[in-house]
């Protein structure tokens, strides 16, 4: 059930502000494992958190949610400053951090993130332009297992 896991999800930032999260639409179950996609969900968000770049703005995150026959769609969006055109084919690798040089992480989010989507036979991408904030598109086939290595 896509909606507890949605609970989980922490909306505060390290100086406790609250974060703005909108939920847009409705997914059938996701035949995923619980954890993984509370991690999956999480990193994102703590990604949108980090990164935000916003000093006088409030942060909202915005997720919508659809399913067609084949496939279950998660788009997360944030208002931040999302990832530098040149650096947009590297995000998703072990250790990248997208150009960042401060000391907000170890470059092992997104890249635990694909892993994740990968073992439940999905995908993710990132489809979204600098100063536009970030944008990730998740996509899970429906009815499928999840793969076990």
């Amino acid at each position: 059930d896509f909606d507890e896991v949605l609970q989980l999800i922490e909306l505060k930032d390290e100086n406790d502000q609250l974060i703005t999260m909108s939920v847009d639409g409705q997914l059938s179950a996701i035949l995923a494992d619980k954890a993984a996609l509370y991690n999956i969900l999480q990193n994102i968000v703590n990604n949108s958190k980090k990164y935000a770049g916003k000093a006088d703005n409030e942060l909202i995150v915005t997720i919508e949610l659809s399913e067609d026959e084949a496939n279950s769609y998660i788009l997360i969006s944030d208002n931040g400053v999302g990832v530098a055109e040149e650096h947009i084919s590297e995000i998703f690798k072990l250790y990248n951090r997208a150009g960042k040089k401060d000391d907000k992480g170890r470059g092992l989010g997104l890249f635990m993130v694909k892993k994740l989507v990968e073992q439940h036979n999905g995908k993710i991408e990132y489809i979204s332009s600098y100063d536009k904030g970030a944008q990730f598109k998740i996509t899970f086939p429906k009815n499928e297992s999840v793969d076990d290595d």
